[in-house]
């Protein structure tokens, strides 16, 4: 298998979005755990943190020890995938055209379902986030073959 060889500059920029991703996980799991021990300033300034990149809608999130995460199940979703292929994409893993296509069908495919009015779950809207996650890889490896000057991008 083909592996893909990055720049130092490239695997700095990759690390630096895996590690901003990562922020975003750990704090929709830790706010609602600062929440049940008290620490309701730090609660608060991360739901207001992440309440910048997430509607935050009550039904549509998981809920740790009685309180709210401090992001929805899919945005949660979306996070994990863009940082699970974070984490391949500096292990050499290629990415394909049809890779890319399945990620955006099945997280594009469940929101315009749940547009048009079928009901699903966190579950679902997490798993449909690890896709939408998986998916949105595809603009900063862009930008990457876009500054090293490739002609196929």
């Amino acid at each position: 298998m083909n592996k893909v060889k990055y720049s130092l500059g490239a695997k700095i920029f990759l690390v630096l979005l895996g590690l901003y991703t990562l922020f975003f996980i750990a704090g929709g799991i830790l706010t609602p755990i600062f929440a049940h021990f008290r620490q309701f300033d730090i609660a608060g300034a991360l739901y207001g943190l992440l309440g910048r990149s997430c509607q935050q809608d009550a039904l549509r999130s998981f809920w740790i020890m009685g309180y709210q995460m401090a992001i929805c199940a899919r945005c949660f979703g979306a996070y994990i995938g863009f940082f699970a292929s974070v984490i391949l994409a500096l292990c050499g893993f290629k990415y394909n055209r049809t890779l890319f296509i399945i990620f955006a069908l099945v997280g594009f495919g469940e929101k315009a379902a749940e547009f048009a009015g079928f009901a699903g779950n966190n579950y679902i809207r997490l798993i449909s986030g690890c896709f939408l996650g998986c998916f949105l890889i595809i603009i900063p490896l862009l930008a990457i073959k876009i500054l090293k000057g490739e002609k196929d991008v």
